[in-house]
């Protein structure tokens, strides 16, 4: 069925969609995170949803966990630099009382001293591994240089002086100013009923009262930076680098058209084998092809990372050192190809391999519910899966290389090199590279 979406009076959304799977997926999203923090609080959204399952004021830690264990059911939580979500995975008869759990988070956590203190030790530690991981670390650069003098370019976890001052009183005060009902969504997918989720969670959350301070204004668009960052360590065996530009965001019509084009990119590993020994040739991006035939990274990817109203597109990868130079050849010459010689079969992989994507997402119902709740977020609206592919078969290779021009040909980009970063080639030269001399 269609997707279905409801505004409560108090602003809360509510959407759903209903599928024949046995179980439900019952997403709570609040627009909280870096983007509504400050230097001086942030990290905090991270760490309350670290404590969102300890137990709350009406329910102790023990009693949850053996409800949760009992009826078999999955709590996760994720936060990215503008949103929270809580996502639960259960049976379909208990998605009703998902709401109600997500409810208590809103409104009655306990937030317990010796809780916060223990997680402020397990933050510690999160910290540390996402410094030891290169790709980790790799993506917080290119944020914090992308976005640099913006909240946006924050680390979603914060800084270790921040954890440290984090107290009972810092957290209810931040849950009562961000956690309004005009920032939340409740979405639901699988064996679900519409009109009981929207009941569920007008029973709920069209309690919650405005908070009477102002806090309705969203944060203005970040601004973006070309520039660079790079963390020289030359006893990584392989340097990890990023390079990105600014896109379009979540709400702008040329968003899905520009994820589609991407694939015409696409992705390439060395454990994937190279098109020939293969016999694979045809069945692979241009931009693969060329790099599997050189041997001139150990793996790499195009990637969009979306958000309301901005957005950074690109491709990072894995290379020896000495191959630094050789791959940000091929990266430039491949992007100016589809911004200037673009072939209709290439369109054609790329718009096959994208409908590929959307429709391995609907196997997933977290990926469906997290998604519904950014499109209610943002755009007070439910799209049909159907529409934007139908938009997307549609695309011709004028308008492509129209779209992808417009956001990468003669765009100033954001580099990120961690590791022996010694062979990459200096700001200005790839800069250059992100035009060609026309006669």
């Amino acid at each position: 069925m269609p997707p279905s979406m409801t505004i409560l009076a108090n602003g809360v959304r509510v959407g759903s969609e209903e599928t024949n799977s046995p179980i439900a997926t019952v997403t709570l999203a609040i627009e909280a995170g870096p983007r509504y923090e400050t230097p001086e609080n942030n990290g905090i959204t991270h760490f309350i949803g670290h404590l969102a399952f300890k137990g709350f004021k009406s329910w102790p830690r023990d009693a949850l966990d053996k409800y949760l264990y009992e009826n078999g059911i999955k709590l996760t939580v994720n936060t990215s630099p503008e949103l929270i979500a809580f996502t639960a995975t259960c049976p379909a008869d208990f998605s009703i009382y998902m709401v109600e759990l997500f409810y208590k988070i809103v409104v009655d956590l306990e937030l317990a001293e010796g809780d916060i203190e223990a997680e402020k030790k397990r933050m510690y530690w999160e910290l540390k591994a996402a410094d030891e991981c290169p790709k980790r670390l790799t993506f917080h650069y290119l944020h914090t240089s992308a976005y640099q003098g913006t909240s946006f370019g924050m680390p979603v976890m914060g800084t270790t002086k921040n954890i440290q001052s984090f107290d009972k009183q810092a957290l209810e005060c931040y849950i009562q100013q961000q956690f309004q009902p005009h920032r939340i969504a409740i979405t639901a997918a699988g064996k679900v009923n519409h009109d009981q989720i929207v009941c569920a969670v007008d029973k709920t959350f069209g309690n919650i009262p405005t908070y009477p301070g102002d806090c309705s204004s969203l944060p203005g668009v970040p601004g973006y930076t070309g520039s660079e960052i790079r963390y020289r360590n030359d006893d990584m065996p392989f340097a990890h680098v990023a390079l990105a530009v600014e896109a379009p965001g979540f709400n702008d019509e040329t968003h899905e058209m520009l994820k589609a084009i991407g694939h015409a990119v696409g992705s390439w590993s060395k454990t994937q084998g190279g098109p020939i020994m293969e016999g694979r040739a045809n069945k692979m991006a241009g931009m693969a092809r060329g790099v599997s035939h050189s041997s001139c990274c150990e793996f790499f990817e195009t990637f969009y990372h979306t958000y309301r109203d901005t957005g950074l597109f690109g491709i990072y990868f894995v290379a020896d050192k000495m191959k630094l130079e050789d791959m940000i050849y091929f990266i430039g010459d491949y992007w100016m190809h589809i911004c200037t010689a673009l072939r209709e079969s290439e369109l054609e992989y790329a718009i096959a391999q994208y409908k590929t994507e959307k429709a391995r997402s609907l196997t997933r119902l977290h990926n469906i519910t997290e998604n519904m709740a950014k499109q209610i977020l943002y755009s007070c609206s439910v799209k049909d899966i159907s529409d934007t592919i139908g938009k997307i078969e549609q695309l011709k290779v004028k308008d492509a290389k129209s779209v992808f021009s417009t956001y990468i040909y003669d765009k100033c980009p954001v580099v990120v090199g961690v590791g022996p970063t010694e062979n990459l080639p200096e700001y200005n030269r790839i800069r250059s590279s992100m035009y060609w001399l026309r006669f």
